[in-house]
């Protein structure tokens, strides 16, 4: 279930002992979102604009429910 999207501010090349790989800079700031269920793989973390899940708002409620009851509602279909 993907509960919340976080920017990504930078990306780097990383050079140390173990080798060069890609850096990513995240901003602090997690936005909560309306909860979509989503199987585990690699490219899911980065969705395109058009398919990313609306954020989540006081007015669509639930934005102070515990993150384990979000997803048991969100697994159930309920929500």
């Amino acid at each position: 279930v993907i509960s919340v999207r976080q920017k990504i501010v930078a990306i780097d090349d990383v050079i140390d002992d173990h080798g060069q790989r890609c850096g990513l800079y995240l901003d602090a700031h997690l936005q909560r979102i309306v909860p979509q269920p989503r199987r585990a793989f690699q490219g899911w973390r980065y969705l395109e604009v058009k398919d990313a899940p609306a954020d989540l708002t006081a007015a669509q409620g639930g934005a102070d429910l515990p993150e384990h009851l979000r997803r048991q509602l969100v697994e159930l279909g309920a929500w």
